[in-house]
This record gives structure tokens, sequence and C-alpha cells, in this order.
């Protein structure tokens, strides 16, 4: 049996982004970060809002439920605190509305963890990226007469 976990069931299906890091293409990886974290960052709002509509919605219905088990009751005795929470809690429309956002927050925090993700994957290119540069400058066969330092890049050349 797999300890993976699961997503609920009614969890929309969305593409993941690629968190490894190809060693030869370490130039190319670094210039996609930047709309790779503002996808990422644009999904984590929308995942953001997507949640706090559904816990609103969530609320709402509780309050709902409340108030019409109160009036279903006018007339008679209002039945304890503790009956009232629980058939709340019980009813199907507020059953509902909890696992609405329950998929919502679900969804919110793996694009959290996916943008977490991209920002190590981010710092983990900058420092290769120098660690690369440090070593190409100690190797005398590929230093270049430049004083500055800074190294031709063959690929922008036309």
């Amino acid at each position: 049996m797999s300890s993976k976990k699961k997503p609920p069931e009614s969890a929309p299906v969305r593409e993941r982004p690629d968190f490894s890091i190809a060693p030869e293409s370490v130039k190319h990886e670094y210039t996609l970060m930047s709309a790779s974290l503002a996808r990422q960052g644009e999904l984590l709002a929308e995942a953001s809002r997507d949640a706090a509509t559904a816990k609103a919605a969530k609320e709402q219905r509780y309050a709902e439920v409340y108030i019409a088990l109160l009036e279903d009751s006018e007339g008679e005795k209002k039945p304890p605190e503790a009956v009232l929470k629980a058939k709340v809690l019980t009813n199907a429309s507020y059953q509902a509305s909890v696992q609405k956002y329950i998929i919502a927050d679900y969804e919110r925090s793996k694009i959290s963890s996916d943008m977490e993700a991209l920002r190590t994957k981010r710092d983990m290119l900058v420092s290769l990226g120098a660690h690369i540069r440090l070593e190409l400058r100690a190797d005398p066969s590929l230093r270049d007469d430049n004083e500055e330092g800074e190294w031709e890049d063959d690929e922008d050349e036309e």
C-alpha cells in the first residue's frame, strides 16, 4: 500500500512546475525562473481567493442552518446550544460547504508549497551560477583578455 496522500476526490488537476535542475542548461533554467515564479504567484493568489471565498460560504451556511433550526423550534422551548451545533454540523448542505472549503484550502497549500520549492530552486540556480563562474575564472584555458572579467556569450551573438 502506498503512503502517498491522494488529493480529495473533486480537487482540480493542474500541472505542477518542474523542480529539477538540468546541469547543462543552468542559464536557461534561470531565465525561465521569473516567469515560473510569476505564474505560481498568480495561481497562489487565485487559490487564496478561492479558499477565502469557500471559508466565507461555509460560515454563511453555518449561520443559515442555525437560524433555520431556531425558526423551526419557535413556539417550543429553545434547544440547548450543543444540540443546535450538532444539528448544524451534521446538516448535509453545511457538510458540502465544509468539503468545498477543505478542497480549496488543500489546493492553496499545494500551490504555496510549490512556490516555496521554486524559490529554493531559484536560490540554488543563483548559487550554482556563482560557483560555475568562479570555476571558469580559475581555469586559465578559458580566461579572456577582457579586463572586466566579463564573459562573452556565444548564444547572444548573431
